[in-house]
């Protein structure tokens, strides 16, 4: 029990609201969630309709329980596995200034990089003084990803 409010209490979490989801990513949290939703309903529904059913009496109680217990828990571990941090496989460094990502594509890996670049010339270009840092304006090097597309759980990226 300490360990768990320790360890809430020392969680780094980072919002990124233009997190780049594809279209796959978002399918499968939309599967994940409905389908948690989904059991959880059917578990509620068979409880019900059981308890209307079998007669008064009988010792099925137990197991009619159990399956219950066994379908809530399947679904609520579904859903939970819907969730956006679950989806992206990532999760925040030690120091809390990295977002390391597990099996990222290799496209996303490759606009980071060009992004870190990017970043790395504006603080050298400033701290030598030549120029005012300017805006990112993503250089995609790939035709499915135009430069409008909408980031993030509103709108995906293309897979």
């Amino acid at each position: 029990m300490a360990f768990a409010i320790v360890a809430t209490v020392l969680e780094k979490r980072v919002k990124a609201p233009a997190w780049p989801f594809c279209a796959r990513c978002l399918k499968l949290r939309t599967n994940r969630l409905l389908g948690g939703i989904g059991v959880v309903v059917f578990a509620v529904l068979a409880v019900l309709v059981l308890a209307a059913v079998v007669p008064q009496g009988t010792s099925y109680a137990g197991p009619i329980v159990l399956a219950f217990a066994a379908l809530l828990f399947v679904g609520l571990l579904l859903a939970a596995n819907g969730g956006w941090p679950v989806i992206a496989s990532a999760h925040v460094s030690g120091d809390g200034r990295t977002v390391l990502v597990r099996k990222a594509d290799p496209r996303f890996a490759e606009h980071v990089a060009t992004l870190q670049q990017w970043v790395a010339q504006q603080q050298w270009a400033a701290q030598q003084g030549y120029h005012q840092p300017q805006q990112w304006q993503p250089q995609y090097a790939h035709p499915q990803y135009p430069q409008q597309q909408p980031y993030g759980p509103g709108g995906a990226m293309p897979s």
